[in-house]
């Protein structure tokens, strides 16, 4: 069965899968990603929200990118009780992996915080 993906939902995800995307689109070339001086400073037991704007996004053909969403991104950052405001770049089949804000009030915030995404054997060195 195929997922319905509607604009202005949104999805949740903890720090290592925040990681993982950050990785995954610089890797695949995405012009939308997080800071690295942001990503630097992410809150290791954060929680990250992003709600979904462009749906299958492909502004330039001509650079053969994956099938991409963009969206919004209220992230959380190290020592701030203020989220980092920012629109993101992300695989699409990434996007029904992360927890829906039903499961995210479901789950205990720690278990929020484990891996959910498969894991890219990409080292971070790699993709700079």
């Amino acid at each position: 069965m195929t997922e319905v993906v509607l604009l202005g939902e949104s999805r949740v995800a903890g720090t290592a899968d925040l990681m993982q995307l950050y990785v995954d689109a610089k890797k695949a070339g995405f012009n939308r990603n997080l800071p690295d001086e942001i990503a630097a400073n992410l809150d290791p037991d954060g929680n990250h929200v992003f709600t979904l704007v462009l749906l299958d996004h492909r502004a330039d053909p001509s650079r053969n990118l994956p099938t991409h969403h963009r969206v919004s991104a209220l992230i959380k950052l190290r020592d701030s009780g203020r989220p980092f405001c920012v629109f993101l770049d992300l695989a699409a089949d990434a996007w029904p992996k992360l927890y829906t804000m039903d499961e995210s009030k479901a789950h205990p915030r720690d278990e929020l915080n484990r891996l959910r995404l498969p894991m890219r054997l990409v080292e971070m060195e790699e993709v700079k």
